[in-house]
């Protein structure tokens, strides 16, 4: 009887921590999609401002070099990180 009883509890248990689970799955879920569309714009606005500013983008690796404006240094790094983590 006793071992039912504990049975019937660790059913319980399981049963919640499932539901957290699938809670906590769900919101990581809404976190990376926030995640890829605040990215997906900020490579826009990025890609607009290097047209806009005649900023050349050239590498066989594929990674930025922003040559005409040393305001975009700090960028080409975070850029190479986002690319590197395939967020978008």
């Amino acid at each position: 009887m006793v071992i039912l009883e504990n049975l019937r509890a660790i059913k319980a248990k399981h049963a919640a921590l499932c539901c957290q689970a699938r809670e906590i799955a769900a919101a990581q879920r809404e976190s990376m999609d926030s995640i890829r569309n605040n990215l997906s714009c900020v490579m826009k606005l990025v890609q607009h401002v290097q047209q806009s500013t005649e900023v050349e983008v050239t590498s066989p690796t594929g990674h930025f070099l922003f040559t005409h404006n040393p305001m975009f240094s700090a960028l080409e790094g975070w850029v190479n990180v986002a690319k590197k983590s395939q967020l978008f």
